[in-house]
């Protein structure tokens, strides 16, 4: 399987997914747009809340995304063969936008992603008005690295946490049990930060997604993101 946001910005002569991402870059993208937006979801069985990956090592992305009345932004340094990364090294300025869960109609989330969007207009002057909720006003919550914790084995996940909550380090934040209801493992946070996705269905293999953190770590040469 071919994850369609890993091969950007494709090959002519590459493989399928990699021949469509090159036909939209060289015919569709690539000289046509100043800013960019790539709008997600999480995948099946985990969720997101509204949350931000933005390039903070660039000005304007930064910018771009505190326009928008996220619950969480990671200062991030891109994820090569991504749109978003692609197009910031091509100097264009991209951020993605993760609007909560897959397959689920979440109306609070997409209104604010449209305040977003119409922020950035105003913003660049695409559109007359006046600024709405930003990121400063929704007191988003700002990290600069994630910490994922996984299953260690298959089994059935209960998650103690949701999406958003604040979490400290050593706080047992998930538990396995087999067939017969006996706990097998007990998962605790890595540290101190905000929860930032769960896997929310309770049939778990291993290594899938229990928990994510996003927090700051205080080192340098983490300011922008790690």
């Amino acid at each position: 399987m071919v994850d369609f946001n890993r091969v950007w910005p494709g090959k002519e002569k590459g493989n399928a997914a990699e021949q469509q991402a090159w036909l939209l870059w060289n015919n569709l993208w690539a000289g046509n747009a100043t800013l960019f937006v790539d709008m997600h979801t999480q995948s099946r069985g985990t969720e997101y809340p509204l949350f931000i990956y933005a390039d903070y090592r660039n000005p304007q992305v930064k910018q771009m995304a505190e326009l928008f009345p996220a619950d969480q932004i990671k200062a991030d340094p891109g994820e090569k063969g991504s749109v978003e990364t692609t197009f910031v090294e091509n100097k264009i300025p991209a951020i993605t936008l993760e609007i909560g869960k897959p397959k689920l109609y979440q109306p609070e989330l997409i209104a604010r992603s449209l305040t977003g969007v119409r922020n950035l207009m105003v913003q660049q002057g695409m559109t007359a008005g006046t600024l709405g909720t930003t990121a400063k006003e929704q007191k988003t919550f700002i990290g600069n690295e994630m910490s994922s914790i996984r299953a260690e084995v298959g089994g059935f996940a209960e998650v103690l946490v949701k999406v958003g909550d604040s979490v400290v380090k050593g706080q047992k934040v998930a538990v396995q049990r087999n067939a017969f209801g006996d706990t097998i493992r007990e998962y605790t946070a890595t540290h101190d930060g905000r929860v930032l996705a769960i896997g929310n269905d309770p049939l778990r293999e291993p290594r899938a997604l229990l928990v994510r953190i996003l927090f700051n770590n205080p080192e340098p040469q983490c300011a922008d993101g790690c």
